[in-house]
């Protein structure tokens, strides 16, 4: 959980953020990793030209997977959302994101 405090220039789109962060991980096997998380936040704008007393409820959640077939590669899959829902409804919106990831470290 925490806050936060945004004022930058230009100032529209300045705001006070309180958030909740939860993530749960999980290796059902010895290479294979499941993770999901969550993030609700209240963003209050101080300074919105449109609506002085904006606020916003913005909602991040997803969850991945990934294999690690050798200590030094690994191969994964996730999908996450994130939905925007203001009270100045041409403020809100949504996004779906899924993706594919092959990741390897190379060590010295």
């Amino acid at each position: 959980a925490g806050a936060s405090l945004r004022n930058g220039d230009p100032s529209a789109f300045d705001r006070a953020t309180t958030y909740l962060n939860v993530a749960l991980l999980y290796s059902p096997l010895e290479h294979v990793q499941l993770a999901a998380f969550l993030r609700p936040d209240l963003q209050f704008y101080t300074n919105d030209p449109t609506d002085s007393s904006r606020k916003d409820l913005n909602l991040a959640l997803g969850s991945s997977i990934a294999w690690t077939p050798i200590e030094y590669v690994s191969l994964g899959a996730g999908v996450s959302f994130i939905g925007n829902f203001s009270d100045t409804h041409d403020q809100s919106y949504k996004v779906f994101s899924p993706n594919l990831n092959v990741s390897a470290r190379i060590s010295f």
